[in-house]
C-alpha cells in the first residue's frame, strides 16, 4: 500500500465576524502535503455555514446569532490527517430605527401615546437616548418606545433614540 503525504491546513486570518442573513465570503484555507479527501468540523459550524469536503472551505449565510466558539477543522487523506482552529462569531444585523411621525406636541400631566420607532434590522437588546428624559418620561430598553406622562413645561426638544445589539446601533430623532 502506498499512502499519500499527510496533508497540512491553515486558515489566515483564523477567525471571523459573520452576520446572521448575511452571506460570508468564503474562507479557504492554504492546503498543502497530499490532495485532502475529506474536511471535517468538531463542533458542527453555526447553522448555515457548511464545509467543503475537499477544499476545507467555509462558506453560507449563518442563520442564527451565535457567541464566538472555537471550530476545530480536519483535512484527511491516505496519509493521515492535520487540524487547525477556526473562531466564528455570528452577530446580529444592527438595528435600522426611523419614526413614521418623527414629532409630537404633548400637554403637562396628561399621558402620551407610546411613540415607537419602526425597526427594520436585527433585534434590539438595549436603547438610550440623549439628552435625558425629563421625569415621568421613559424609554423601552426593548422597543425604544418613548412614553410617559410630561411633568414640565418645555419647549420643542429634539431627542435621539438609539437601538443597539451585536451587529451595531441606530439612531433615529423624535421631537417633543
Amino acid at each position: 500500500t502506498i499512502n499519500d503525504v499527510a496533508p497540512t491546513i491553515a486558515y489566515s486570518p483564523a477567525s471571523m465576524i459573520a452576520t446572521s442573513g448575511t452571506p460570508i465570503s468564503a474562507q479557504t484555507p492554504t492546503l498543502g502535503g497530499g490532495s485532502v479527501i475529506s474536511c471535517s468540523s468538531n463542533p458542527s459550524l453555526p447553522a448555515g455555514l457548511s464545509l467543503n469536503a475537499t477544499t476545507c472551505a467555509i462558506s453560507g449565510t449563518a442563520s442564527a446569532v451565535s457567541s464566538q466558539a472555537v471550530f476545530t477543522i480536519t483535512a484527511s487523506n491516505t496519509g493521515g490527517a492535520a487540524s487547525t482552529h477556526f473562531t466564528i462569531t455570528v452577530n446580529d444585523a444592527a438595528p435600522s430605527l426611523a419614526f413614521a411621525t418623527p414629532s409630537l406636541t404633548a400637554t403637562k400631566d396628561v399621558a402620551i401615546t407610546a411613540q415607537t420607532p419602526t425597526n427594520s434590522g436585527g433585534a434590539i437588546t438595549a436603547c438610550s437616548v440623549t439628552p435625558a428624559l425629563q421625569a415621568g418620561m421613559s424609554l423601552s430598553q426593548t422597543t425604544c418606545a418613548l412614553s410617559g406622562t410630561p411633568s414640565a413645561v418645555l419647549g420643542a426638544t429634539v431627542y435621539t433614540l438609539t437601538g443597539t445589539n451585536t451587529g451595531g446601533s441606530s439612531s433615529a430623532n423624535f421631537t417633543l
